[in-house]
């Protein structure tokens, strides 16, 4: 890659600097989420050791527990283990939640350092100030917040009781904070140096396939994000042992004297209990399983809305007729979505055995518990389908869209120094275009289509409507050289529509040397 000047260096590091960041950033963020511990305590002589999803080194009752069990089961006996658990559980559901909105958020920022890298439209800059200060801005809530509520240090004795060792998880993520500085410092940066990517050219949009873009498109991705809340409000799960039981994606209704009981919280202690009871031996198994269904539900569902982000992005720029990256996604945003949305709700009949059809009495005798489905995962069902049918409906309209786009294309044609801008239902005119080789042009990060045009007279094309084949042809002959037809006086070939017809009823070449000046005669007549 040549580079011309030092603003080339610059944008090339910087564009590549920004992406490697927000990369590194997200790795190590996944990292810290799942693979690592984030804190170490004691509370009365039982050790806890816990990542943000479960317990990795407890006692046998909270082993493999989701971290909201040491609340849920202690609240209100026991005033440690119920201070500290509440503690714990607040401080991770806002470090997940402040992770997922800035992974969300670094996305959408590398997405249009990808583009930019790519030479494509990119969008506007202004993008670019919002996303990178509220990447910034979740990561330091996220770390406030945890260090605020559990009260953590780096240095404490984590075999006292109400203190909190910090693991390898928040070192992570504060490492994952200065790569995400970093890498929004050098996104500005950039940005500020480089112009926002406009389009050049305006094309005439199909109003009826735009009002279906806005009018139903639009809507219908609305009303599937309807059904995905939904999903969530509504139970999951039923069975029925000495009384009726529901249960939602995550948690059991009114379990013993709790409202609502995590199924991992029903399942470590039962586990822990079950050696030789095959009556609790089921109920081990089976919520370990809807615990692991709704995980996995909810990993795919959060991916999906992902890209369900990334394909509102591409409608919103489709719908106000504005160039936007790389065209092809638009079909890739839809059907990843959808993707992940069946990878979700099959995962999630398929490890939690549930079904609209199963004997959801539980009777003495039996080995394991089968869960009717119940109003979420109906809701779950219907989502899928009304993203899919919108899905197919969109790609195919895009492809329509796409299609008539193309065939308005403007045409040009050089003959010598000039070039002809061919638009349908548009004056044909010779223009001057400077050298597109300009170094303005040719800088590898600028939009060529922000590049100046000088030319005789300036053209604003706001649309250009396609024509037959056929009526393309005849004007573009009638730009061409016809050699037959020479002036009658200097002998020079004429190009078309270069003539007058004078007093003297001779065609008089308009730039005829041996023309009569301030007359519209020929040379070839008297005085």
């Amino acid at each position: 890659m040549k580079f011309r000047n030092r603003r080339d260096v610059f944008q090339f590091m910087a564009v590549t600097g920004s992406i490697i960041s927000f990369i590194a950033s997200i790795v190590i963020s996944l990292l810290s989420i799942f693979f690592v511990n984030w804190s170490k305590f004691s509370i009365s002589g039982q050790s806890f050791n816990y990542s943000l999803l479960q317990c990795t080194d407890c006692s046998s009752e909270f082993s493999k527990t989701f971290y909201t069990c040491l609340s849920q089961l202690s609240c209100p006996d026991s005033s440690d283990f119920c201070d500290k658990g509440k503690n714990v559980y607040y401080a991770f559901s806002i470090v997940i939640f402040c992770e997922i909105f800035s992974v969300t958020f670094i996305c959408f920022l590398l997405e249009r350092l990808v583009f930019m890298f790519l030479k494509k439209d990119h969008g506007k800059s202004w993008i670019f100030y919002v996303l990178a200060p509220l990447i910034l801005v979740s990561k330091l809530v996220e770390l406030g917040c945890y260090f605020g509520l559990t009260e953590s240090n780096l240095n404490g004795n984590c075999d006292a009781d109400n203190e909190i060792c910090n693991e390898s998880g928040p070192l992570l993520m504060v490492i994952s904070v200065f790569l995400t500085s970093i890498g929004g410092a050098l996104s500005l940066a950039l940005i500020y140096k480089i112009k926002s990517s406009r389009d050049s050219v305006a094309y005439k949009r199909n109003e009826e396939i735009m009002a279906w873009f806005s009018q139903r498109i639009f809507p219908a991705i609305l009303i599937s994000i309807l059904f995905i809340g939904l999903s969530f409000g509504f139970n999951w799960i039923s069975y029925q042992d000495n009384k009726q039981n529901y249960g939602t994606l995550l948690n059991l209704n009114e379990f013993k004297d709790k409202s609502t009981m995590n199924y991992s919280c029903i399942s470590g202690p039962t586990c822990a209990q079950a050696m030789g009871t095959p009556q609790l031996q089921r109920y081990c198994n089976a919520f370990d399983r809807v615990y692991n269904a709704g995980n996995t539900y909810i990993t795919m569902i959060t991916i999906s809305l992902l890209f369900l982000f990334l394909w509102i992005e591409g409608l919103i720029y489709t719908i106000f007729n504005s160039k936007f990256g790389i065209s092809e996604l638009n079909y890739v945003w839809p059907t990843m979505c959808v993707l992940f949305h069946f990878m979700g709700t099959v995962g999630w009949f398929t490890i939690s055995d549930g079904s609209f059809s199963a004997n959801c009495n539980v009777a003495s005798e039996d080995t394991d518990i089968s869960f009717c489905a119940e109003n979420g995962a109906i809701f779950s069902i219907i989502s899928l389908i009304s993203l899919s049918l919108t899905a197919i409906f969109y790609c195919f309209l895009f492809y329509k869209h796409e299609k008539a786009k193309s065939l308005v294309q403007p045409k040009a044609t050089k003959i010598g120094g000039l070039k002809k801008i061919i638009l349908d239902d548009q004056p044909i005119k010779d223009v001057h275009i400077e050298d597109l080789n300009d170094t303005k042009c040719m800088d590898q990060f600028d939009n060529r289509n922000s590049c100046k045009i000088e030319a005789q007279e300036t053209y604003i094309f706001d649309e250009a409507i396609s024509r037959k084949a056929s009526t393309m042809d005849t004007q573009e002959n009638d730009l061409e050289v016809n050699p037959k037809e020479k002036c009658g006086s200097c002998k020079k070939i004429i190009q078309a529509k270069s003539t007058i017809v004078g007093e003297c009823g001779h065609e008089i070449h308009k730039n005829c040397k041996l023309r009569r000046d301030g007359e519209n005669r020929c040379a070839r007549c008297p005085k």
